[in-house]
């Protein structure tokens, strides 16, 4: 078998007790990290708990957004950083742009800009101590007089950037120490558009390629059962369909990826009031494309093809199965074939 890379278990969407228990089973295994959401969970608050239940794995939001402020965000990152002993790599993300002003009242307009300064005002928030304020004028941002009280728990917070257009990926290969994508990538993007895109941001900091973590995913489901197989893809549709189709850059990915169709459909059903309408537009192709689904053998060949464009991977079960149980005993079987073969 092809070489892997390393691998990041995400865990958010399990039972608590469960979620902590394989986090150090994926620690066991050999797994470089685990991930938690922010869409599903308040990521930093369940990487506390992950932290004290674990000793060596890395702890990456995948994503936290700005709606925190940068100071309620450097404060919570120092803490969890703490708790974990320099484990935790902080993942930040924009969020669509519908999300912004319905759920949280931010302008989404010109998010690179945003991200910019976020991420410069963060940098010198954790650098912080009594010795030295923090004042800041920003477009987005302002603070006067800001003090931690203590100095950091080390001189550098390891921070990614969830980008997707070509914009936020030169961005986050200027200003970020790595950069996550979500799971609608194709291999042709990854090696054609977002690593030049990337590569370009990080030659303005005198930085390439080599220096950024890159990392990227699937959801994962191993089954021979044909039956089985089409309730993957079953669950898989409800789910691209309630996070992606509706989504204006992700619909710009997906066309990118040679989905037009199908977002053409979505957005007809969409404008109809129609979910199950945006459910139907997911095509196989699209399946075929997103999910990887098959044969233990065969889900580790198509992670396989990640290594070299990309540092490490995320992988989630899509738990076809409804209850708690299941879902657990499916990661648990997620981690322990792809541990074997680390």
């Amino acid at each position: 078998m092809s070489k892997l890379p390393a691998l990041n278990i995400n865990l958010a969407d399990l039972p608590y007790d469960d979620a902590l228990a394989l986090a150090k089973e994926a620690e066991n295994a050999g797994f470089q990290s685990t991930s938690v959401p922010e869409f599903i969970r308040d990521s930093l608050t369940y990487l506390a708990a992950m932290a004290v239940a674990t000793d060596r794995i890395q702890l990456v939001s995948n994503v936290a957004t700005w709606t925190r402020t940068p100071v309620n965000m450097a404060r919570a990152c120092r803490d969890v950083d703490l708790i974990s002993k320099g484990r935790l790599v902080l993942g930040l993300g924009s969020m669509p742009g519908v999300w912004n002003r319905d759920f949280h009242g931010i302008d989404p307009q010109r998010p690179a800009s945003r991200m910019r300064e976020y991420v410069e005002l963060l940098r010198l928030l954790w650098a912080s101590d009594q010795n030295t304020p923090v004042d800041y004028q920003g477009e987005f941002y302002q603070v006067r007089g800001y003090r931690m009280f203590e100095p950091p728990p080390r001189p550098h917070l390891p921070i990614m950037i969830g980008a997707s257009r070509p914009g936020m990926l030169r961005t986050a290969g200027e200003i970020a120490d790595g950069v996550l994508f979500n799971w609608n990538f194709t291999l042709d993007f990854l090696r054609d558009v977002a690593r030049p895109a990337i590569a370009e941001g990080a030659a303005k900091s005198g930085r390439t390629l080599d220096d950024l973590w890159l990392d990227a995913g699937r959801p994962i489901v191993f089954t021979d059962d044909k039956e089985r197989a089409e309730e993957a893809v079953r669950w898989w549709r409800y789910a691209a369909a309630a996070i992606f189709m509706g989504i204006d850059y992700h619909q710009e990915l997906l066309i990118q990826h040679g989905f037009e169709e199908e977002v053409t459909a979505a957005r007809e059903a969409i404008a109809a009031n129609d979910f199950e309408g945006v459910v139907a537009a997911v095509s196989d192709e699209m399946a075929d494309t997103f999910l990887i689904r098959g044969s233990p053998e065969e889900c580790l060949e198509r992670v396989a093809e990640f290594d070299g464009l990309v540092d490490s991977f995320f992988l989630w079960s899509t738990t076809v199965a409804l209850t708690g149980a299941d879902k657990v005993k499916e990661t648990r079987r997620l981690i322990e074939i792809f541990g074997d073969a680390l």
